[in-house]
């Protein structure tokens, strides 16, 4: 029922019918089980698609919720916001033997989202979980009347 919940609320959200999120939603667990950061941002960019250009929001907290929403409804342990003693991490998501750390931008590449977690050092705080730790930078851009979704990742 839970997930059920979910599922209808992503799709309130993202304006993208049911079977086209239960078609994806394999692909984008199956891409973080795997740590294919290129698939994943695929099919995430094939997803957000579904998002009519003007219900975007040109600011960094409208993703964050969408990807928040998105990491429980693959039915992984996802938290936003995580305070470290160096800053805050936009999104964890334990996804099997993987930590992987996002950090979301607008308006920027994802280069610059990743560095920011390679100069904060946001790993130190998995350093001890015996996991893959995957640092993501992610970067949504409009122009033209189009999202694109730009993806930078390195294994730490």
């Amino acid at each position: 029922m839970r997930e059920s919940f979910i599922l209808y609320l992503f799709a309130a959200f993202s304006k993208a019918d049911v079977p086209t999120i239960e078609l994806l939603i394999p692909q984008l667990k199956s891409a973080l089980k795997e740590n294919n950061i290129s698939q994943f941002c695929t099919s995430l960019q094939s997803l957000f698609a579904h998002i009519p250009y003007q219900l975007h929001v040109s600011q960094e907290r409208y993703y964050h919720s969408l990807f928040q929403l998105l990491g429980i409804l693959l039915g992984f342990e996802t938290q936003s916001e995580v305070a470290t003693d160096k800053g805050r991490i936009d999104t964890v998501i334990l996804a099997g033997n993987y930590v992987y750390l996002f950090e979301t931008k607008i308006g920027t590449s994802a280069k610059t989202a990743l560095k920011q977690i390679e100069d904060k050092k946001y790993f130190e705080r998995y350093s001890l979980t015996g996991k893959t730790i995957v640092l993501v930078g992610m970067s949504f851009n409009r122009s033209n009347d189009k999202l694109t979704i730009d993806c930078a990742s390195k294994v730490f």
